[in-house]
C-alpha cells in the first residue's frame, strides 16, 4: 500500500514513508533483501537535498556494506536530481548538487573508514598508503602470512614449534593457528555485539581521555612554547590584556602536564 509521496520522484509504501517525518533521531530499518532499504536511505538523501536550505553535500554521509549498493545509492540519486535540475527547479542549485556528487560521501563503511584513516595515518600510527583487503582474499593472505611465519620459525629452529611439529605434525600445527586466528578475529567482533550506542561512546570517550586527549594537549603545549617566550619578555598596558596574558603564562606550561 502506498501514500502520498514525501520525496518527489520516489514511489514509497506506508512502511517506506514513515521513517522521512522523523528528524532529529535515529533510525533503524530491518528488512529482508530487496525491501527497499536503499530507496528510504535515497528518500532521505533527496529529502534533505529538498529542503529550501539544504546542508551541503559534504555534510551528508550515506553509508552501505556493499559497493553494488553503494554504487546503487548513488546512480539513484544522481537520477532524481537530474530529473530536479530538467524540470527547471532551481537549475544553478541542482547543476551544482550533480557536479558534487562524484566526490560525495556515498559508499561502504570500510571505504569511509579508509579514508579517514588515510587522512589521520600520522596519529593512527599507521602506512597512508594501505589497502582495503577484499573479503574474498583475506583467507588466502592469512595463509600465506602463516606459512611464511611458520619457514621463518623452523629456520630459526623454535624450540617450541618444532616439539609440537614432531608430536602432531606440521600440518596440524597449521590448522590449529588458523583456527585459533579466526576465533581471535571473531571474538573482536562480539566484544562489540549487542552494545548500544550509549556504551560505544562512553568506551571511545573513556580511550580519548586515557590517550588522544593528553597526546593533543601535549602537541598543543609544545607549539604554544615560543607564544610563552614571547608573553614572558613582554607587559602588556590594558588591562584585558593584563588579565589575559596572565591566564595564558598559567594555562600554557599546563599542557604539557596533562
Amino acid at each position: 500500500m502506498t501514500g502520498p509521496d514525501p520525496v518527489p520522484g520516489l514511489r514509497l509504501t506506508e512502511q517506506q514513508a514513515a521513517p522521512m517525518s522523523v528528524v532529529e533521531a535515529s533510525v533503524a530499518l530491518s528488512a529482508g533483501a530487496g525491501c527497499g532499504k536503499t530507496t528510504v536511505l535515497t528518500a532521505r538523501f533527496l529529502g534533505d537535498l529538498d529542503e529550501p536550505e539544504p546542508r551541503p553535500l559534504s555534510a551528508l554521509v550515506a553509508m552501505t556494506f556493499t559497493e553494488k549498493a553503494a554504487r546503487e545509492l548513488r546512480q539513484r540519486i544522481r537520477k532524481l536530481s537530474r530529473e530536479r535540475l530538467l524540470a527547471g527547479a532551481d537549475t544553478a542549485r541542482w547543476r551544482g548538487i550533480l557536479r558534487a556528487l562524484e566526490a560525495a560521501p556515498i559508499g561502504t563503511f570500510h571505504e569511509f573508514c579508509g579514508q579517514w584513516l588515510r587522512r589521520h595515518a600520522l596519529e593512527a600510527g599507521i602506512d597512508p598508503d594501505f589497502a582495503i583487503l577484499d573479503a574474498s582474499i583475506a583467507g588466502t593472505v592469512r595463509d600465506e602470512a602463516l606459512a611464511r611465519c611458520l619457514r621463518q620459525w623452523l629456520a630459526e629452529r623454535d624450540a617450541d614449534l618444532i616439539d609440537l611439529a614432531v608430536e602432531f605434525g606440521l600440518r596440524r600445527v597449521r590448522e590449529a593457528l588458523a583456527g585459533l586466528i579466526a576465533e581471535r578475529d571473531a571474538g573482536r567482533l562480539a566484544e562489540w555485539e549487542g552494545r548500544g550506542a550509549d556504551e560505544v561512546v562512553a568506551i571511545w570517550k573513556a580511550s580519548w581521555e586515557k590517550k588522544a586527549r593528553a597526546m593533543l594537549l601535549q602537541r598543543v603545549g609544545s607549539v604554544a612554547r615560543p607564544c610563552l617566550a614571547l608573553l614572558a619578555e613582554n607587559e602588556c598596558a590594558h588591562p584585558v590584556m593584563r588579565e589575559r596574558r596572565r591566564f595564558l603564562l598559567e594555562a600554557i606550561p599546563s599542557l604539557e602536564r596533562c
